[in-house]
């Protein structure tokens, strides 16, 4: 686990560095994502107040990664700052999904594009194609 990530620190304001990255999205797109990984996913942290999810990645992670307006997406790089909590969550505000000891704390990056946007099924629509490792692929309507 990232010093900078310990998850018996109080919550409070994290910063983005060269051991960890993230990427969030808006609470319901994010959620279509997070169930399309089902397994295939690390730590997600919701955001009540801002409305988002951020998965955790590591370093080098969101390199590459487009920013299109309908996946509303924020990437967070070495500096940027985000509210995390302890692992027992903070109710109101933050609460792990899926906690970094359950799950470990980074997503794979690519793994995590294979939830936002590959060829596949629509949001919210029924059943979606099953690439390697079995992750659902979905297809943002406004993409």
């Amino acid at each position: 686990m990232p010093a900078s990530l310990r998850p018996d620190t109080p919550i409070g304001i994290k910063y983005a560095d060269d051991t960890w990255q993230a990427i969030s999205t808006a609470n319901d797109w994010g959620r279509c994502v997070l169930d399309a990984l089902g397994d295939h996913t690390g730590a997600v942290l919701e955001d009540t107040a801002l409305r988002h999810l951020v998965w955790f990645v590591p370093p080098g992670g969101v390199d590459g990664w487009p920013t299109p307006e309908p996946l509303r997406l924020t990437l967070y790089r070495a500096g940027d700052s985000l509210l995390v909590p302890r692992l027992n969550g903070y109710r109101g505000v933050n609460v792990w999904l899926r906690t970094p000891k359950a799950n470990g704390l980074f997503t794979d990056p690519n793994t995590l594009r294979l939830g936002y946007g590959k060829p596949g099924r629509a949001a919210g629509s029924g059943s979606g194609t099953k690439p390697r490792g079995g992750v659902p692929l979905l297809r943002h309507p406004h993409a």
